[in-house]
């Protein structure tokens, strides 16, 4: 989602988690960025992930994993995407 000026599709590094079992999408009108702002606080610098099974319905499921700030939670960063990507 473009958060900071000069933010674009264009330069977006995708091959940044290039795995096929990663799902990548660009979210340019920050809708969910919106969302979640809305119904859980500001999230700058952070990481939600959620399992395969999580469904996104009134409110996400919550999340298997979360960090912020990222530079601070690479450790936990790492854990969860291995531990989520083993699957």
């Amino acid at each position: 989602m473009p958060v900071l000026p000069g933010d674009s599709r264009g330069s977006w590094d995708r091959h940044a988690l290039d795995d096929p079992r990663v799902t990548q999408l660009w979210d340019a009108h920050d809708v969910v960025g919106t969302w979640l702002s809305a119904h859980g606080g500001s999230f700058w610098d952070t990481f939600l992930f959620y399992g395969p099974r999580s469904r996104w319905q009134d409110r996400p499921t919550k999340p298997i994993a979360t960090g912020a700030p990222i530079i601070g939670s690479t450790d936990e960063l790492s854990r969860a995407a291995s531990r989520l990507l083993a699957r």
